[in-house]
């Protein structure tokens, strides 16, 4: 299956990035696997950009991510992801941070 063209959550065409929605680093622990299998593991995820990926990994931690924002719907009712979001969309170029 071939990526998006555009961000999956502002939707703006720029070079994306694939975030797993249960975490890479996590991948390993025993509480992880009993949960969720190994082709989820891999291939749940979504494709953003910097400025979208990079800004739900400053608000939310690992643990989080895994077990209360692994979904695209659930990530985007965060109100702090949907603020972002909403404002980053209206944006030409890329965010500087």
């Amino acid at each position: 299956m071939l990526p998006p063209e555009t961000c999956e959550f502002c939707e703006r065409a720029l070079e994306l990035t694939f975030h797993h929605l249960i975490p890479k680093k996590l991948h390993n622990r025993r509480y992880v696997q009993q949960r969720f299998d190994k082709d989820t593991l891999q291939t749940h995820g979504l494709y953003l950009c910097k400025d979208c990926h990079k800004t739900v990994h400053q608000l939310l931690d690992h643990k989080q991510l895994a077990f209360h924002y692994n979904e695209k719907e659930k990530l985007l009712q965060h109100p702090q992801v949907q603020r972002f979001v909403r404002w980053v969309s209206k944006q030409q170029k890329r965010v500087k941070r």
